[in-house]
């Protein structure tokens, strides 16, 4: 069977053919471990709670969650028919305490895991984005029904790896994956231009976890005002928006302020290429003349506009100017930004740099 479906997807690019299949094997055998681990410890809950409500054989009454549970949506309410039906006899309980614990029990346990659980693992262990995993179960159960239910995430998860392989499909990858959707500079342009900063620094915050502030700087916020001011020189990006834009990277670079950069979080020794910026928070060697204890810098150096940041005239050079000192002020360097005269003449093709 392997040998004619790789016949069928083609030998021209065997290689290829082979990795999407050995792919497609491996996460559908890791999918299919998690869902019976997720049915058991669904059924060790369930059984645990009818002991402890109360309710005749529940060891029985547990592996048949684990097993029903196996249907999708359907067996989780299925399996709950005979102990309720157990729970609502006279001979067990003539009150109706049982039953209500008993219901409530099932639903808590279907909510939780169905929910909130089992998207977020199946998620992150198949390769599918959690909102991925509920769209499947949508559509397929539409489209096929029961079937459809029960092989959704399989036909989802094959699709998804046949979109990362094939070029001409790759936008089931994009719409389906759990890849981000777009790159750090993307994002952080995008968030800037619709004003949600609490955004932008909680993805800060995630880049701060493995990366020096400079690299930050410089790979992501640069580069996303780089984008900015080529739409404003083309006429895209009006005043207002750029503005909104300053403002913004000015309020990050606030709350950055306490950001400890001299110690980042960085590989170990040997572990692979340092970017040469990260250099740049390593403090200098002291000059002749006397230093003093902070940073080993001598004291006219550490004086309120030792070193001047002079802006240019782009429209958003000013606020780059402002990281620089930023990062010179964490040094302890005493820095002041330079802003150009509003009267001095604009060029129209200014780069920022």
């Amino acid at each position: 069977l392997r040998d004619r479906l790789i016949r069928l997807l083609g030998t021209s690019d065997l290689h290829r053919t082979m990795t999407a299949m050995d792919e497609a094997g491996h996460r559908l055998s890791r999918y299919f471990l998690i869902l019976l681990a997720l049915n058991t410890v669904f059924g060790c809950v369930i059984g645990l709670g009818l002991f402890l409500i109360g309710v005749p054989s529940p060891v029985l009454w547990g592996i048949v969650a684990v097993l029903l549970r196996f249907v999708p949506y359907a067996g989780s309410p299925i399996s709950a028919v005979l102990p309720l039906a157990l729970a609502l006899a006279a001979a067990v309980d003539p009150g109706w305490s049982l039953f209500l614990w008993t219901g409530g029990l099932f639903v808590a346990c279907e909510l939780v895991m169905g929910q909130a659980i089992e998207p977020l693992v199946y998620g992150r262990s198949t390769g599918l984005s959690p909102v991925a995993v509920v769209i499947a179960a949508i559509f397929w159960g539409w489209l096929r029904g029961p079937l459809g239910l029960i092989l959704s995430m399989p036909m989802t998860l094959c699709l998804v790896i046949l979109g990362r392989q094939v070029e001409r499909v790759q936008f089931l990858d994009v719409l389906l994956g759990d890849q981000p959707a777009l790159t750090p500079v993307e994002s952080f342009y995008n968030r800037m231009l619709t004003g949600r900063l609490d955004e932008v620094q909680d993805d800060a915050e995630q880049f701060l976890k493995s990366h020096a502030l400079p690299v930050y700087y410089d790979e992501v916020v640069v580069r996303a005002l780089r984008l900015a001011a080529a739409d404003m020189e083309r006429g895209i990006l009006t005043e207002a928006q750029a503005a909104r834009i300053t403002g913004s990277v000015e309020a990050l670079l606030d709350e950055l302020a306490d950001y400890d950069g001299n110690n980042p979080v960085l590989p170990p020794p040997h572990a692979g290429p340092v970017d040469p910026l990260q250099d740049l928070l390593v403090p200098p060697v002291p000059v002749a003349g006397g230093a003093s204890d902070a940073g080993g810098l001598p004291p006219e150096w550490q004086a309120a506009g030792a070193v001047m940041c002079v802006a240019g005239r782009g429209p958003f050079d000013e606020v780059v100017s402002a990281m620089l000192a930023h990062l010179l002020g964490k040094c302890g360097f005493g820095t002041r930004v330079y802003r150009m005269p509003l009267s001095a003449p604009a060029q129209p093709s200014a780069r920022l740099t």
